[in-house]
């Protein structure tokens, strides 16, 4: 498709103007009290990339395009966006709650402003990458395809539904069925004879696409050609995205993302997240579970994406990894119901009832040195780091472990019959020392020198100085807790329904409920630095901490 002089030019002025003005556009916020012991919700926002970014497994993808500056790539639960010249991601867009679970089915690019037009059962969608907003509605019959009008893309799309070709305007007007343009007019997405006559020798380079290093094979599930330099875009149902050069017939792939759609247990250290796999997902997400198990490691400035996947023939993790722990000589261990893997150190190995552990079903990790604290059903064993990793000092104590915490002369020990120390040296842990309080059932800790923080059900412990204070007046609502992160002067809490704020002196939350905002259910919370981590069964958000204060 030829593009009209001066056309790029000035599709980059507007995009520039746009963005311009929704920088400096103020995000909105919802007070309701201040007083000590209140709750303060924030309203739902347009998120930047650099203010939220999602990653969750691209590798599944059901339909791709491609403008002048993006790749867009449509999984079963989100839609990935990559810069096409450098083929780095940029963002993940997180499609409105009527997201259909079978994902999109067609896929088109505006090649002047980006726009990008979906087709996902009875509904069309429509992103704007440069102003990160949606726009959908519903189509008589549903939709097969869609396409633009070459000579007028701007004009709206053309979607293929039960009652013919409907267009819809950019204002998401729906027309009655009409002529859509002619083939020879149309922005539309390749098929198979199309990458014949565009790239007759494409099946050698398929032959490099269908099958990744562990020889399994995937289908190619679509095909898009970006405008002007006519490269084309590859998409497959597990191997993720690819580039291929229509003249050399190099290839190229695109990031991958997560090892599966949903993010369970994290840790961060050393300047990384390493995140563990929910195998299932949110709803919906079974349409494209790979079925890839293990820990994914991503940098703080998302720049690196390493996947360490557990071996499926002697090493296999369980569906949900529970917890993640890095030892002092860099192995990533994994916990679930099928025992503790470590990844990251030559051949995986892992380690169940059968070494020694009270249980193979493992539900909590610590480091420490030498090795990782490994809290299961029954009870708590320490496992070393060494090439060949052993079992240590596994005690049974008729309590499942839900939370570890090393402190400089002691592991805490959260269980349900409440915290318990067990002292450097000691072989058995005994309760804590503080009051009835500290009988509850314990979802989670974290500790930073001499400062405790326990999380009950609904109440937060905070014990400095010794001495164990209740800090946990006017519970936000954010469903059930479920974990906790120490950072700075107060806390993260997470709960299954949103995470909130807690500075303890000031005895004030601060939540973040909407689903618009944080992806549900939350599995787990981490701080490092200026980000904020939550796992989630939509996959792994980031936060910058200063967007969450404006």
């Amino acid at each position: 498709m030829s593009e009209r002089p001066g056309a790029r030019r000035h599709g980059r002025t507007v995009r520039a103007r746009v963005a311009f003005l929704r920088v400096m556009a103020p995000l909105c916020g919802v007070a309701i009290g201040a007083t000590p012991g209140a709750v303060r919700a924030q309203a739902s926002r347009l998120w930047r990339p650099d203010d939220r970014a999602l990653l969750t497994d691209f590798s599944y993808v059901t339909a791709i395009a491609a403008s002048q500056d993006m790749v867009f790539a449509a999984t079963p639960t989100a839609l990935v966006v990559y810069d096409r010249l450098s083929l780095q991601w940029r963002e993940t867009a997180v499609p409105p709650l009527n997201f259909p679970g079978g994902g999109v089915v067609s896929m088109v690019a505006d090649p002047l402003d980006d726009t990008a037009w979906l087709a996902a059962g009875a509904q069309w969608f429509e992103y704007r990458p440069l102003t990160h907003e949606w726009q959908s509605g519903l189509l008589p019959g549903g939709a097969a395809a869609v396409v633009l009008d070459s000579d007028n893309p701007t004009s709206g799309a053309w979607f293929d539904t039960g009652a013919g070709w409907v267009q819809v305007g950019p204002g998401g007007f729906v027309g009655v069925p009409g002529t859509p343009p002619a083939p020879g007019h149309r922005i539309a997405p390749l098929g198979i004879a199309d990458l014949r006559r565009v790239a007759p020798a494409y099946p050698t380079a398929l032959a490099r696409i269908a099958t990744d290093a562990d020889l399994r094979s995937y289908q190619l599930t679509g095909a898009a050609m970006a405008p002007v330099d006519q490269q084309i875009y590859l998409a497959t149902d597990g191997n993720g995205a690819f580039r291929l050069d229509p003249v050399g017939y190099a290839v190229e792939q695109l990031p991958s993302g997560l090892l599966a759609p949903g993010a369970g247990g994290m840790t961060v250290a050393h300047g990384r997240v390493c995140v563990g796999t929910d195998v299932l997902g949110a709803a919906g997400a079974l349409v494209g579970a790979s079925g890839r198990r293990g820990v994914t490691c991503v940098s703080d400035d998302l720049s690196e994406i390493t996947p360490l996947e557990s071996n499926p023939r002697d090493a296999a993790v369980g569906p949900f990894v529970r917890d993640v722990a890095i030892d002092e000589r860099g192995g990533v261990w994994a916990a679930s119901d099928a025992g503790v893997v470590r990844l990251g150190r030559g051949r995986a190995v892992r380690l169940t009832s059968a070494e020694g552990l009270p249980s193979s079903d493992a539900r909590v990790l610590a480091a420490d040195s030498g090795g990782v604290w490994v809290g299961t059903s029954a009870g708590l064993a320490f496992v070393d780091d060494a090439d060949r990793p052993t079992v240590e000092g596994a005690t049974q104590f008729g309590a499942a472990v839900g939370a570890l915490a090393v402190s400089r002369d002691t592991l805490w020990v959260g269980s349900a019959l409440g915290l318990l120390a067990l002292p450097r040296g000691a072989r058995q842990p005994v309760p804590a020392v503080g009051g009835p309080a500290l009988r509850l059932p314990v979802v989670d800790l974290a500790v930073r020198g001499d400062t405790i923080v326990l999380l009950a059900e609904t109440r937060v412990l905070w014990r400095t100085g010794g001495v164990w204070s209740d800090v946990g007046a006017g519970t936000p609502n954010v469903g059930r807790f479920v974990a906790v992160a120490m950072d700075g002067d107060g806390v993260w809490v997470a709960g299954t329904n949103g995470v909130a704020w807690l500075a303890p002196r000031a005895g004030t939350w601060v939540t973040m409920t909407s689903p618009d905002d944080v992806p549900q259910p939350v599995f787990d919370i981490a701080a490092a630095g200026r980000w904020v981590w939550v796992a989630t069964a939509h996959g792994l958000v980031r936060y910058d901490k200063r967007a969450l204060e404006r």
